[in-house]
């Protein structure tokens, strides 16, 4: 039973060692928009031409970047 004891003695040590500690953080901050393509074209269908529109959908990222104290280094995701 000592053993137990001087686990939980341990256990004990290192939770109130670490509650000293700020926690550490670091905030992503991101924003995007949307862009819609759409083209017209032509496909056959049983031997005759058909005008079809296609379109497609692509992410453009504004700006991304980290908010951190000043402890800890930040950067521009790109970089």
């Amino acid at each position: 039973m000592a053993k137990a004891d001087e686990l939980a003695d341990t256990l004990y040590d290192f939770l109130r060692y670490r509650s000293r500690k700020v926690p550490g953080f670091k905030m992503q901050c991101t924003g995007s928009h949307w862009i819609h393509h759409e083209h017209n074209h032509t496909v056959f269908e049983n031997g005759m031409s058909v005008d079809k529109r296609k379109g497609e959908s692509e992410r453009i990222i504004d700006f991304d970047f980290y908010v951190c104290p000043s402890s800890l280094s930040c950067s521009f995701i790109d970089e």
